[in-house]
């Protein structure tokens, strides 16, 4: 009893008025609970921490020194060992002879921009961006919408695929539900096992026992791996559609708007720990303080508190977070 009478005294004493506001208002957005008064402190310094980081890296964005902005979200007072709970660094198990490798083709000229989120709508709705951490979610997540845009883009299906289905079901081609998976094993499972939309097999955000119906929405034949240049991956998105990503997510946490461009996002397989999907890409155009900037435009499963509404744009041309190490995409068959 004096230990929590003395923290709340000194969180009143020690912190600003302003930082107890935002702290109180950032528990009630974000539905956080701690199992302790000193549960609470601890948290509490990590997230007044980060605010001050926060404040000298958005002052030196607003004189031009940064092309992109951080900011308060989920992660804001999370420990070390809290974060490393959320990290997907399970890696697609070896499948020499399973795939084929994306051939670039361009007969025509490439746009200059696109975002697939403007033609297909099921992708495109940002009430499906929903975070339920500690559940690895983002790499069903990043498949299911991948099928669901190559279903629409070959036999214009409307509806969403079932991300919970992959969650529960595809164990047995290397997924672990909620512990992890990757892109690649879900587009085989859904080969060998179909797929349900998202309206017969909903999205709950935890594991649970497969609940597949037999009949599938679409049919799938294998998948193909897009190497290893960002040209490749730019032909891919503008020729092919979305593409799932595994990134090096890790260092861009914070991240609230603007063009990343850290160079501390390396490009290593070893380091890749989330899957998202690239819906496009485009440019910033310049200004008289500020080159025109090339992006990619990336949907994340983070929810829509994260980012640019559930979106990162990070930088083209730099190779940044490894963006173009494991890149795939399904084939879908027509009907």
């Amino acid at each position: 009893m004096l230990t929590a009478i003395f923290l709340t005294t000194l969180l009143l004493t020690v912190y600003s008025l302003d930082d107890e506001t935002l702290w109180q208002d950032y528990k009630l957005k974000y539905n956080k609970t701690y199992k302790s008064v000193e549960d609470d402190y601890l948290h509490f310094n990590i997230f007044q921490n980060k605010l001050r980081l926060i404040e000298k890296h958005n002052t030196e964005y607003a004189a031009h020194k940064h092309s992109y902005k951080i900011g308060i979200n989920q992660f804001t007072d999370q420990t070390k060992e809290e974060l490393e709970r959320i990290f997907n660094r399970r890696k697609p198990p070896h499948r020499p002879n399973h795939h084929h490798i994306f051939s670039q083709t361009t007969p025509q000229p490439l746009p200059n921009a696109i975002d697939w989120r403007d033609n297909i709508t099921a992708i495109g709705d940002p009430t499906d961006l929903i975070a339920e951490y500690p559940c690895k979610l983002d790499w069903a997540a990043a498949a299911a919408d991948a099928l669901t845009a190559q279903n629409f883009l070959i036999n214009k299906g409307q509806d969403l695929l079932s991300s919970q289905q992959l969650l529960d079901c595809s164990s047995a081609f290397g997924t672990d539900g909620c512990n992890g998976g990757d892109a690649t094993s879900a587009f085989e499972y859904v080969e060998y096992n179909g797929i349900n939309t998202n309206r017969d097999y909903p999205y709950v955000g935890t594991n649970g026992t497969c609940k597949a119906k037999n009949t599938s929405a679409i049919k799938v034949a294998g998948y193909r791996t897009v190497f290893s240049t960002e040209e490749d991956l730019q032909v891919a998105v503008a020729t092919v559609g979305p593409i799932p990503v595994r990134l090096y997510m890790e260092t861009f946490l914070d991240y609230r708007g603007g063009v990343y461009d850290n160079p501390g996002c390396l490009s290593d397989l070893d380091l890749l720990d989330s899957t998202a999907l690239v819906v496009g890409y485009g440019t910033d155009p310049a200004t008289d303080r500020t080159p025109a900037t090339d992006f990619w435009l990336i949907k994340t499963s983070m929810g829509v508190y994260w980012g640019e509404d559930g979106m990162i744009r990070i930088k083209r041309g730099l190779y940044l977070c490894g963006i173009t190490l494991d890149a795939v995409y399904p084939v879908v068959v027509k009907n």
